[in-house]
């Protein structure tokens, strides 16, 4: 693969590369850091400021997909601003050239964004990083537990900075990610399941405690008889209901609120 193409995807695990001693020294100390146990944002931002030295690199990005069809960015670090593809952008993966990455399990690299915006002009995400002056990008896929779930992105402001070279070292990186991707992954994955409960809780709650509620205060409304006198017999009725709505209620306010 030349530097000169626009647009490459590298096959299996791309060329084989001999690394030096700083690269080796460098991939270790990743994993040291991933080992420590700390968050994946922490390690991308990590990432960013002890690998420019051996790749070019202006800005770093990771990015999530659920079910193979959208990409989310999780989390973006650069050295300038603005950024107008930030943390939160999401974007269909069918028809673009990310949607071969994992259908194909192949990293890319476009050396040319510009040139690559002519030929693909519905490309926003593509539009956005040219308009933060991004000229070259490479990207690899994510795994956890042998199926992509991501893609890790490394930018630069220049055009063709990226070759086979960058691309094994880039896959390296990504490779000792997994750890880490896989920690944010199912911490992602549980906040939405929260999330999700919170919602219904919450829903639940509502219902039960506003009719609950309604049956207190009728109740007693009832009771101190400003709807007539009530028969003894039906007082005592009356106090098995409100009994049992204020219990209901009780629980309502322990657990569920």
């Amino acid at each position: 693969m030349d530097k000169r193409d626009t647009i490459s995807y590298v096959q299996g695990k791309g060329a084989e590369v001999v690394l030096t001693p700083e690269e080796i020294k460098t991939l270790d100390t990743i994993n040291q850091k991933i080992a420590s146990g700390q968050s994946l944002i922490d390690i991308i931002e990590y990432l960013f400021k002890e690998t420019q030295h051996i790749m070019p690199c202006d800005r770093i990005g990771i990015a999530f997909s659920d079910d193979g069809k959208r990409l989310t960015l999780y989390h973006v670090v650069a050295s300038y601003s603005p950024l107008y593809l930030d943390k939160g952008y999401t974007a269909d993966l069918k028809g673009s050239s990310l949607e071969t990455i994992f259908s194909n399990e192949t990293p890319r690299i476009i050396n040319d964004l510009e040139e690559y915006y002519k030929n693909n002009p519905s490309s926003e995400s593509t539009r956005l990083l040219l308009k933060e002056g991004v000229m070259s990008s490479m990207t690899c896929p994510l795994y956890v537990e042998g199926r992509i779930v991501g893609v890790l992105f490394r930018s630069s402001r220049k055009k063709n900075m990226y070759s086979s070279r960058e691309i094994a070292l880039h896959q390296a990186i990504a490779e000792r990610l997994s750890q880490a991707v896989e920690k944010a992954y199912r911490i992602e994955q549980l906040t939405q399941a929260i999330n999700a409960y919170m919602e219904m809780l919450s829903f639940v709650t509502h219902e039960l405690k506003s009719p609950l509620s309604s049956i207190v205060t009728l109740g007693t409304t009832l009771k101190q008889g400003y709807f007539g006198e009530i028969p003894e017999h039906c007082t005592n009725t009356i106090d098995r209901i409100l009994a049992q709505a204020e219990y209901l209620l009780t629980i309502v306010n322990e657990y569920l609120n």
